[in-house]
């Protein structure tokens, strides 16, 4: 029985390692700063990250197809209100929602993310 589950695991592939949206347990979700700091992990070999078409087709790297107000912060640094409309991606500009902060608010999911502004980068700019 010990051979036939030592042949068995053998036979498995080896497992990547994600840094999924970038590892955003350390720092702002799907960021430029998320997405180095995976890469200096040893043993990560995959950098998972969403991508989104803006108004204007530019392609971004965001998770969400619409601002999340649980993380994000207005151009002016209030909250996202319940009053405010959804803010979906694909409505906006990228000059517009290049202005909205994604690292600043505290996340109690993520109480470890480092905060530090942050706004959301074209996939262009990303890579």
């Amino acid at each position: 029985m010990k051979d036939s589950a030592k042949s068995t695991s053998d036979n498995f592939p080896k497992l990547s390692l994600e840094a999924h949206r970038g590892g955003r347990g350390l720092y702002p979700e799907e960021s430029i700063a998320a997405m180095k700091n995976a890469i200096d992990f040893a043993k990560v070999t995959t950098l998972e990250m969403d991508c989104h078409i803006t108004k204007d087709r530019k392609v971004v790297v965001f998770h969400d197809d619409y601002l999340n107000p649980k993380f994000v912060l207005k151009p002016n640094g209030t909250e996202i209100s319940d009053k405010d409309k959804p803010l979906r991606i694909y409505d906006m500009l990228y000059k517009d929602l290049v202005k909205y902060d994604i690292g600043s608010k505290f996340y109690k999911e993520f109480p470890e993310q480092k905060k530090q502004v942050t706004r959301i980068a074209k996939l262009a700019d990303l890579i």
